[in-house]
This record gives structure tokens, C-alpha cells and sequence, in this order.
């Protein structure tokens, strides 16, 4: 990401956030997530009243952690889901 980036942010407090949505996509890419996949479930489950355990549970490291839990449920479960999610490799 480089300098051009923020050219359109207007203001300080536009570029601080523009700053915070970059880190977070170049975290999906550190953790080896695909960020457009990430973004559409976590944007999906966002509500208003989360407190901050919440928030924090769906940052790309703690999310990645919590799939590949789930994904070794579904497999023990022999489920190609668990509560509505798609385990990884059974569909």
C-alpha cells in the first residue's frame, strides 16, 4: 500500500481509518486468509451492541484460529456442518 492510497482520504481522520482497514487486510494475508472471504462473513455478523471480546474474536488472526477449531469439530462430528457453518473440505 503506498502514499496514493490516501490521496482520497480528505482528512487525518479519513486516512487514520483508511490505515486501520489496509492493516487489517494485509493481517488476512499474513495469517493466510482470503480477505474478500473474510470481510463478507465478518461485515455479515458486525452488530452494534459487541462488546470488545466479540470485536477481538473476529480479527483475522483469532477468526482463522476459531475456523480451524470448528473445522476439527466438523470432522470428528463426521458433519459437513455445524451450526451453519461449512466445514473446510466436506462439501
Amino acid at each position: 500500500m503506498g502514499r496514493k492510497n490516501y490521496l482520497f482520504s480528505h482528512d487525518d481522520k479519513g486516512a487514520e481509518v483508511n490505515a486501520v482497514f489496509y492493516s487489517l487486510l494485509e493481517s488476512c494475508d499474513v495469517v493466510q486468509l482470503n480477505p474478500l472471504d473474510w470481510l463478507t462473513d465478518v461485515l455479515g455478523k458486525l452488530k452494534d451492541n459487541m462488546n470488545e471480546d466479540e470485536i477481538t474474536q473476529l480479527m483475522p488472526y483469532q477468526y482463522k484460529k476459531s475456523r480451524v477449531i470448528l473445522g476439527i469439530f466438523c470432522l470428528i462430528a463426521g458433519r459437513p456442518k455445524l451450526n451453519g457453518y461449512v466445514c473446510l473440505g466436506m462439501v
